[in-house]
């Protein structure tokens, strides 16, 4: 894993620059692997990959195996999106796409998906949103956080708020400690209204190269 999979991973959230725009810094301790099991291709996901829409519409499964003897630990798994454009500004604001809180894992329960989920209504901080990118902007990077809880998380964490949402306010307020992360990214294709519609979300801009 040190050899290969967690430079592969450390060198695409510096490359693709998740570290510093959503974190500054990560010290790997598990490896995060990622699939979307409801797709034709359930295989796990080569972090900074471009994946469709249709891939991405529904919750992703996650596998966090830890490299020490452990009895269960606590984890929370951000899903954040650091692309989100904000016009007014002239700028870009972080978006909460998957929120999940007080996750029990071991070493031989080390799954996250929506079997368990359903099990454990609980777990669910802020529903799954699935990326819907708007036409002409690009490439946005989907990071993929897990932190180790030190004990339970405050239950008045249910006001979290999606848009405009600081990361690092949230990790440093909830003393989380990261111990994994992965990435994907997607960009606007021809099925992206189809999942709009899906989730009851409002038609997606088209954005222009030119300023008006």
């Amino acid at each position: 894993w040190k050899s290969y999979k967690r430079m592969l991973t450390m060198q695409r959230l510096e490359t693709l620059a998740v570290i510093p725009d959503t974190l500054a810094t990560l010290e790997p301790e598990v490896d995060v692997q990622l699939k979307f099991p409801h797709t034709n291709v359930d295989t796990w996901i080569e972090p900074g990959e471009v994946l469709s829409s249709n891939v991405t519409s529904r919750p992703p499964a996650l596998e966090i195996v830890e490299f020490k003897e452990s009895t269960k630990d606590l984890y929370t798994v951000l899903i954040v999106n650091p692309d989100t454009p904000d016009v007014e500004n002239d700028s870009f604001t972080t978006t909460l796409h998957w929120g999940l809180k007080d996750v029990e894992l071991s070493n031989s329960d080390c799954i996250i998906d929506i079997k368990k989920l359903d099990q454990h209504p609980e777990y669910t901080l802020v529903d799954y949103l699935p990326p819907v990118p708007e036409k002409n902007l690009g490439k946005q990077r989907f990071a993929v956080w897990v932190f180790r809880q030190d004990g339970k998380l405050d239950s008045a964490l249910a006001a979290v708020e999606r848009e405009n949402f600081d990361i690092r306010k949230f990790v440093a307020g909830n003393k989380l400690a990261p111990i994994g992360a992965h990435i994907w990214r997607s960009t606007w294709d021809l099925n992206t209204d189809n999942v709009r519609k899906m989730y009851g979300l409002p038609q997606g801009r088209v954005f222009s190269r030119d300023r008006l």
